[in-house]
Formats: structure tokens, C-alpha cells, sequence
């Protein structure tokens, strides 16, 4: 099991056993907690040669994650326009975060924060979305959002435009969740999801209709909901081809593990209302097969901006992210400190979405 301090975070080692025992420490304060959970694990590892540690050195192209490999061919073309992908800053690629972006931007922003988090062991790939709206110099969007008008379309019950132009996007992404896995090597499990406000929402449709056997890792959504007409319908969140499968006891029906999401939301948020979000948790939760909590921040609707959020969301990624061995026994254990701060810290100034 997971044993986790949310106090023992801005400087962190993991130690990983297979006896599933994980404990991370922090180096200045709360020493006694966490160094018991360090001790209780360490002990396990010295009977335990599976046992690995993870840490920030560097290591060779040859020592990254066995079979693990990305080439742009993979990403669906609609996909395509403007993608980065980025290998692990430590050189080991045992997880993989996808980024989707909101409303009328693009790709770019996304790989430049995912650059200033620094997560360990995790390459990143920052997508596109498929459709580009008119007027915004190359902006994209994830499905259809105006009416002929030009005006915002909005989740009235029985509005379906929305929802029914976001299907082809979502077999895009299963392609390419399948692709990485089939092509790339990339197992389900340490493939992990963010999305920001419209991005967002194409994740957690992305997780709610999820019927692979395999788990994925983990799912982010910062200012988002599913669309507010399928919270409308009672029976808007059982989707035929995933409920049934959900309810056996985990996605796909082949595995009682749960994929973990995390929704942050502004308690100032203009643009979306806070019960949307309540509401999205619990019609997750009761699907089966998703693990769902939110957080409240001060702030509206914006991207990460300050350090409480931030520091939920390495909270939430200390628990689901993968790692491996990146050190010899006889070497030194040293602190990874990669994404531990804020986005105001980093510089990285990320758009509100068009509103």
C-alpha cells in the first residue's frame, strides 16, 4: 500500500518495494514521520531484491524505461499540429503525461509548463486539438463550441451539438492511447492525463468512458466539469459501451483497480459553476472504476497560478506516478526536487480560456 505524509513534499525521496511499501520524506521538517515510513520501507528493501529506489540522477538513453519509445507518426493526424514531446528531465521515461490545452490555444504552453514542473521519470506530450476556430491565429479546440452565430454554446438540457462533436475526438485520443501502448511500449498504468477548462473536459470524458482492462495512471483536470447538459440528464453519464463494463468491478470489467482524478476549480470561477464540479465527482464515483476528488482554490478560472494548487498537484502525482531504478546499491540517494514549485515561481504564464 501507499503510505504518503502530505506534509513531506517540497524535497522528496521515494523508496518503491515490491512489497508495494512506498514512503517519501521530507529533508527539513516533519523528520520523525516520514523517516519512519522511510525506515519501515528501507528495512523491507534490504530483504528484498526487487526492491528499487528512485532518485534525481541522470542517467543514459540506454537505461530509460525497457521498450518505451515515441516518434510523432503515433499521434493521430488531427492530433498533430504544433505536438511536443518531451523525454523525462532525468532521462528515464517510465511515465508519460499527456497535456491537453483549452480553448483557443495551443500545444506550445502546455510542453513549456510541463518543462518548469520537472516531474521525475515522466516524458510528456503536448497535443492539439483537432478542430482550429477562426480569428484566433491558429487557435484549437477540442469540439465544437460556437453555434453559426458565434456564440458560446451553452449545456441547456437537451443540447446534444457539443457532446456529439466530441466523439470523434475521443476515438482520436483512445487511438492514441492504444498506439502508445501497442507501438510505443508504454504501459497503461504510467500513462497519466492533464487537462486544462475545455481540455479538461475532453479528460474526464476521456476517463469516464474508459473500457480498457488496463488502468490508466491518473487524470488532472484544472477548471473543469463534464458538459453541464450531461449532468442535466439523469442518465446522461452511462455511457453503453463503458458502464456496463465499469460496474463488474473496474474499467473493462478485468481489473478492480481504480484510475485516479483529480479536478482543482476556482472558488471565483465566473465561467464554471462549482456544482458542476461537485456534480461531476460523485456521477464519476458512482460509475465505478474512478477514484474522483476535488479541490477548491482562490482563484477564478485560470490555469495553476498558485502555490496551494500546485502543491496538490505533485501531492496527487507523489501517489500515481510510476519509477524505476535509476541508481547502483552502493550509490547515494539524492533528493529530487524537480516541480516543486509554483507557475508564478517558474515564470510560466499560462491563458485563461476564451470566454
Amino acid at each position: 500500500m501507499y503510505a504518503h505524509n502530505p506534509h513531506c513534499l517540497w524535497n522528496w525521496e521515494v523508496y518503491y518495494c515490491s512489497k508495494k511499501c512506498q514512503a517519501t520524506h521530507w529533508k527539513d521538517g516533519h523528520r520523525n514521520e516520514c523517516a519512519a515510513m522511510q525506515s519501515s520501507c528501507t528495512a523491507q528493501k534490504k530483504d528484498d531484491p526487487e526492491a528499487v529506489r528512485l532518485s534525481g540522477r541522470s542517467v543514459t538513453a540506454g537505461e530509460r524505461s525497457q521498450g518505451a519509445q515515441f516518434s510523432k507518426s503515433m499521434i493521430p493526424k488531427e492530433l498533430r499540429q504544433g505536438a511536443i514531446f518531451a523525454d523525462s528531465p532525468d532521462g528515464v521515461n517510465e511515465n508519460l503525461l499527456l497535456l491537453l490545452h483549452g480553448l483557443g490555444d495551443k500545444p506550445a504552453p502546455y510542453a513549456n509548463l510541463a518543462k518548469k514542473m520537472k516531474l521525475p521519470q515522466t516524458a510528456t506530450l503536448a497535443i492539439s486539438g483537432p478542430l482550429e476556430i477562426p480569428m484566433t491565429d491558429g487557435g484549437r479546440a477540442w469540439y465544437t463550441t460556437f453555434d453559426d452565430d458565434f456564440e458560446l454554446i451553452q449545456g441547456v438540457r437537451g443540447e446534444r451539438r457539443r457532446l456529439q462533436s466530441l466523439e470523434p475526438t475521443i476515438a482520436l485520443l483512445q487511438q492514441l492511447l492504444q498506439v502508445l501502448h501497442e507501438q510505443g511500449g508504454w504501459p497503461y498504468k504510467r500513462i497519466h492525463l492533464f487537462g486544462f477548462s475545455q481540455g479538461g473536459t475532453v479528460v474526464l470524458e476521456l476517463v469516464r468512458r474508459y473500457s480498457c482492462p488496463q488502468v490508466l495512471g491518473g487524470a488532472v483536470a484544472v477548471s473543469a466539469s463534464l458538459f453541464s447538459e450531461v449532468l442535466l440528464d439523469s442518465a446522461g453519464l452511462q455511457i453503453s459501451e463503458s458502464s456496463e463494463a465499469k460496474s463488474s468491478g473496474g474499467p473493462g470489467g478485468g481489473s478492480t483497480d481504480s484510475i485516479p482524478v483529480l479536478i482543482t476549480h476556482g472558488n471565483q470561477d465566473k465561467v464554471l459553476e462549482r456544482r458542476w464540479v461537485e456534480q461531476t465527482r460523485d456521477g464519476l464515483n458512482a460509475l465505478g472504476g474512478l477514484e474522483v476528488t476535488a479541490q477548491y482554490f482562490n482563484k477564478g478560472h485560470a490555469m495553476v497560478a498558485q502555490e496551494d494548487e500546485m502543491s496538490a498537484l505533485m501531492t496527487f502525482w507523489a501517489r500515481t506516478l510510476g519509477s524505476k531504478l535509476a541508481l547502483a546499491d552502493n550509490e547515494e540517494v539524492v533528493e529530487v526536487n524537480g516541480g516543486m514549485q509554483s507557475i508564478a515561481q517558474t515564470g510560466v504564464t499560462m491563458p485563461s480560456e476564451m470566454a
